[in-house]
């Protein structure tokens, strides 16, 4: 399903849609944990992740909803900013070692664990 949005890449359409630093962290972090989604609990991700193929939906709010995530204001709405993946032409799925040794290496690097780090990559196949 097409979805419009703008390039992730194009700062000066996402900031005249109305979107702040705060929703760009925020956006941020939903591309980091849509990632690790992917990797760890899909265990299949699209391996071609260029600015090309991210967008940001612009999705405009008439009244603010509880618990919605609505940060930038317009004179007549609220917006929600929404990741967009495009073409998963190319795609890959991972074993359960790889996907489980993803995320040992992130808390090897989160720890500063240079072991932990070479032993998951070791047990992920990735080292001759």
């Amino acid at each position: 399903e097409y979805v419009p949005s703008v390039k992730i890449s194009e700062n000066d359409k996402l900031r005249a849609a109305g979107l702040s630093l705060d929703d760009r962290e925020y956006l941020a972090e939903c591309l980091a944990r849509a990632y690790l989604r992917q990797f760890c609990v899909n265990k299949f991700f699209s391996t071609d992740p260029h600015p090309g193929n991210l967008g940001v939906e612009i999705v405009e709010n008439e009244n603010k909803q509880k618990g919605s995530i609505t940060k930038a204001k317009t004179a007549a709405a609220t917006i929600t900013p929404r990741l967009v993946f495009y073409d998963f032409g190319q795609a890959c799925a991972l074993k359960d070692d790889q996907s489980g040794g993803i995320l040992d290496v992130i808390e090897g690097i989160v720890d500063t664990n240079v072991d932990n780090c070479v032993d998951a990559f070791d047990r992920m196949g990735v080292l001759v």
